[in-house]
């Protein structure tokens, strides 16, 4: 990769977020719109494609919850593929399974994550150094947090059984939006 030149893309403010989401949503309602950014937090993909998906629901919520849980929806393509390359990146990945799924349902202090995986202060250290090193984690305030809260939401429902090849029931997203 030599010849090639890496640049972050950064998420969006709001104004540059209103803009992209009134490109894919035709006079789009000012609500519309901040339900959109407070979802996306202003993720290019992951405002587009709730903009699109609102296109065909016209439910902000269950657009997103939709891209989020359906196997083919392009926020659950990219969240697979983000915590696949993280996991391979971290290396040693059932405990780091482990660790992330419980990083996604509470953000715990070391001693609290160590005593639920079984290990051993040090070696729960260990692992956590390596998930922030790969920045999939932060930790503040001697707790620890995903960094992107859209993966954190998706590892957690989905490792709840939350993930579908069709359509849900409305029923079942409504329970599902309970945890939005």
């Amino acid at each position: 990769l030599k010849k090639f030149e890496c640049y972050e893309i950064k998420n969006l403010d709001k104004s540059e977020a209103s803009e992209l989401i009134r490109t894919v949503i035709e006079k789009a309602e000012q609500k519309t719109i901040d339900e959109i950014f407070s979802l996306s937090s202003g993720h290019p993909l992951i405002t587009t494609s709730i903009s699109k998906k609102y296109n065909e629901t016209r439910d902000v919520k269950k657009a997103f919850l939709l891209e989020l849980l359906q196997k083919n929806g392009s926020i659950y393509s990219y969240c697979n593929e983000s915590i696949n390359y993280y996991y391979n990146r971290a290396r040693g990945q059932t405990l780091l399974k482990t660790i992330l799924k419980i990083v996604a349902n509470e953000n715990l202090r070391l001693s609290e994550i160590a005593k639920k995986v079984y290990r051993s202060a040090p070696v729960t250290k260990s692992i956590l150094e390596r998930l922030m090193d790969v920045d999939i984690i932060y930790k503040k305030d001697n707790r620890f947090y995903f960094a992107d809260n859209v993966l954190r939401l998706w590892l957690k429902l989905t490792s709840q059984g939350y993930e579908f090849d069709d359509v849900p029931d409305d029923k079942i997203l409504d329970e599902v939006a309970k945890e939005l």
